[in-house]
């Protein structure tokens, strides 16, 4: 499926599919690493983070797996926190994603070798750990 929507969006370049592809390839990742040890606390994580994002998206709310400017509150703080961990990002972290927020994001997707875009999507949020 992911390989179908990637070719499509080839052509209409949406975002918001750019990101949901990714979503799929994260969780295909994550789904096979919690199968092959169901038993871990890594497994167990993993379902319970999965279980958040479906409900979260149930509601309208991509806010789990898709940060961009705009966006506010506790889980752009963890982003910031996580992005000052990294060494990109040295403003305060008051939980909104500014343009400050946005290029951080880009340079550190430039240093891991992600797509550039200033969106914090799943891949991003998975290097990062907060995904």
């Amino acid at each position: 499926m992911a390989g179908e929507l990637t070719t499509r969006n080839a052509v209409w370049k949406d975002t918001r599919i750019a990101k949901k592809i990714e979503a799929l390839k994260v969780e295909s990742r994550r789904v096979k690493t919690a199968a092959a040890a169901p038993e871990t606390a890594l497994a167990r994580g993993f379902m319970k983070s999965s279980r958040q994002r479906l409900y979260q998206a149930r509601q309208g709310k991509r806010g789990l797996y898709v940060l961009q400017r705009g966006a506010k509150g506790h889980p752009v703080r963890r982003l910031q926190n996580a992005l000052k961990a990294a060494g990109v990002y040295g403003q305060a972290v008051d939980g909104t994603y500014s343009s400050d927020v946005e290029a951080a994001v880009r340079d550190y997707q430039k240093r891991q070798d992600l797509t550039p875009d200033g969106v914090a999507g799943p891949a991003t949020l998975e290097r990062l750990g907060l995904y």
